[in-house]
């Protein structure tokens, strides 16, 4: 139980995400995924409620590696809304990271 809420507190505190206002109004959001306890060869994909993430199809959109143990993913949007995702090694079966 004490690794299950070590693993969770670290995955908030290492996932972060980042956004900026581009000049034609839309949005770019960032995500990235720090994970010490992946390979860094591991195929991480993202999932999310948004078109732009998939519509929670766990392995359609793999996220970029980029060393030291992180991914990263960004996507424009033009809509304001909740952005909520997950992310997954491809399926359900094998959710979390």
């Amino acid at each position: 139980m004490n690794r299950i809420l070590y693993v969770l507190i670290l995955f908030f505190l290492l996932s972060t995400n980042q956004f900026a206002q581009l000049p034609n109004g839309s949005i770019h959001i960032e995500i990235r995924l720090i994970s010490l306890i992946l390979p860094e060869d591991s195929s991480v994909f993202i999932c999310g409620n948004i078109p732009q993430l998939a519509d929670w199809n766990p392995g359609k959109i793999k996220m970029l590696p980029a060393g030291n143990n992180m991914w990263t993913f960004g996507f424009n949007t033009n809509t304001p809304s909740t952005v909520e995702y997950k992310f997954t090694l491809g399926s359900w079966e094998r959710e979390g990271a």
